[in-house]
């Protein structure tokens, strides 16, 4: 029952807008991500971009959801990390830092996760790691193949480690 999208942080409350009002969804919270490292701002003409959102939504009628309550401590909406040299040629591709504490807070061991928009496959490394199973899609057969790539270079890992 969870729903969980980044955006555009220009267009989140037109999107958290149409989806409460177009769809069987509930608007839950916005998550940040705050690297810590961010890019410099050569042109100096207006503030260096160091955050990313994703907004949450669970179904409205009838729906559990889960979320996985750490502590109060761990449990803060703003996440932090470095950023820092790319895995892959994917123009938006996300950190483990970023993907991993909403995998571990809205799923549970062998729960499935679905990507629908794959990209560099880092939904699916982590989802790997944590023991998760996982549906991806992508449109972009280049990027497929990157995908497969990481995650058998993760499942070799994987293996090594037991």
């Amino acid at each position: 029952g969870n729903f969980i999208s980044f955006f555009d942080r220009a267009y989140t409350g037109l999107f958290i807008y149409k989806i409460e009002s177009e769809t069987n969804f509930k608007f839950r919270n916005k998550l940040y991500f705050e690297k810590n490292n961010p890019l410099p701002h050569f042109r100096k003409n207006n503030y260096r971009s160091c955050i990313e959102e994703a907004i949450w939504f669970t179904k409205t009628h009838g729906g559990d959801y889960y979320i996985n309550f750490i502590s109060q401590e761990k449990m803060k909406q703003i996440f932090k990390g470095n950023i820092g040299k790319k895995l892959t040629k994917h123009p938006t591709e996300k950190y483990d830092w970023m993907i991993k504490p909403i995998i571990e807070r809205h799923s549970k061991k062998d729960d499935l996760v679905l990507d629908p928009f794959l990209g560099s496959g880092t939904t699916a490394v982590v989802c790997e790691q944590l023991n998760r199973r996982w549906i991806g899609i992508e449109i972009n057969m280049e990027y497929c193949d990157m995908v497969k790539k990481r995650i058998l270079g993760q499942v070799r890992y994987k293996r090594a480690l037991l």
